[in-house]
C-alpha cells in the first residue's frame, strides 16, 4: 500500500497487480498571498492576481485533472463548506480594472506605478505539482504585466521559525504556493484570525479582519451545527472577498493496494483507522 503522487497515478493506471483508491482528504492546495507586505498589501492588487490566473488549465496542466476544484478554503469533505460560495472569476478584464484603481497603469507589457514596475515574489517547496503550479501562474501573471520571480525551497527552510530565517513565518514572500491539511473539525481548517498572524502562529498571510475574528469566535461557543455553519459561512466570504488566498485544489489522493486486500476504506483523515478489520485472501 503506497499514496501515489500525481505524476504516478497515470502510470499506476495501467498496472495489472494493483488496485487505485482514490480518497477525498481533509486539505486543500492554495496560493497564500502576504497581506501585510507591498504590493499584495493591496486587496485590488490580490483581486487582479486571482482573476488573471486561469484555475481550469491549472487542474489540467499541473494536476492532470485529479483533483476537484476548490470553492473556499474549507474542503467539501466537510459539513461547513458552503457550497453557494464561487471564487473571483477568471476574469482578465476585471483584473485590467482593478490593477489600473490601484494605480498600477500598463506600459508597454509592463503595469507600473510611479516609475516602478509591478513585481511579487512567489515562493514553494519542491513538490513536482507545485513546480507546475508556480510557472503556470508565472504565465499568466506576465500576460497581465506582473512580473513574477519564483523561488523554490526545501521544507527545513520553508517552514523555520522566523528568527532562523524561515519563509512562511518571516514573511518573506507576496505569494506562496502550499497545502493545509485539516482535522476532524472544521475549525481545524480555519486559521486567518488576529491573534494568530505569524510570526507567533499559523496566519502565514497576516490577515486582520474584525468580522472574520467575531465569527471565528461565535462559532467556537455554539453547539447547534447550523448556526456553526453560518458563522463559518461569514468566514469563507470574508476570505473570498478580501483576496486572502486563492483556493486551487481539495486533496484527492490515490493509495495504490494489493486486489487481494479486502475492507480497506480510508477516511477523510487516517487510512489506517480500521485496519483491524482487513483482510487479506490468497
Amino acid at each position: 500500500m503506497d499514496n501515489l503522487s500525481i505524476l504516478q497515478v497515470p502510470r499506476a493506471r495501467n498496472l495489472r497487480d494493483a488496485v487505485i483508491v482514490p480518497v477525498l482528504r481533509n486539505g486543500f492546495d492554495y496560493l497564500n498571498f502576504e497581506t501585510a507586505k507591498p504590493p499584495t498589501d493591496d486587496v485590488r492588487v490580490r483581486r487582479a492576481i486571482i482573476e488573471s490566473i486561469d484555475r481550469a488549465d491549472l487542474l489540467r496542466s499541473a494536476y492532470l485533472g485529479l483533483r476537484p476544484f476548490a470553492n473556499t478554503e474549507i474542503p467539501t469533505v466537510l459539513w461547513a463548506n458552503d457550497s453557494s460560495i464561487h471564487p473571483l472569476p477568471y476574469d482578465v478584464r476585471q483584473a485590467g480594472r482593478d490593477l489600473d484603481a490601484a494605480g498600477w497603469l500598463l506600459k508597454g507589457n509592463v503595469r507600473t506605478r510611479n516609475g516602478a514596475p509591478l513585481s511579487i515574489e512567489l515562493v514553494s517547496d519542491n513538490r513536482d505539482y507545485n513546480r507546475r503550479v508556480v510557472t503556470t501562474v508565472q504565465r499568466d501573471l506576465a500576460q497581465m504585466g506582473i512580473a513574477v520571480t519564483i523561488h523554490t525551497y526545501n521544507n527545513t527552510i520553508m517552514y523555520a521559525p522566523a528568527p532562523a530565517g524561515g519563509i512562511q513565518y518571516g514573511g518573506r514572500f507576496n505569494m506562496f504556493s502550499d497545502n493545509l491539511y485539516g482535522g476532524s473539525d472544521p475549525e481545524e481548517s480555519e486559521q486567518w484570525t488576529c491573534a494568530r498572524r505569524a510570526p507567533n502562529g499559523a496566519n502565514m498571510a497576516r490577515f486582520c479582519d474584525k468580522a472574520y475574528d467575531a465569527a471565528y469566535a461565535a462559532q467556537q461557543v455554539t453547539l447547534d451545527r447550523s448556526a456553526r455553519s453560518r458563522f463559518f459561512s461569514i468566514m469563507q466570504r470574508r476570505i473570498r472577498d478580501q483576496a486572502v488566498l486563492l483556493p486551487m485544489a481539495y486533496d484527492r489522493e490515490y493509495v495504490v493496494i494489493n486486489p487481494a486486500l479486502h475492507e480497506f476504506r480510508p477516511n477523510m483523515l487516517y487510512d489506517y483507522w480500521n485496519a483491524e478489520q482487513w483482510d487479506v485472501t490468497p
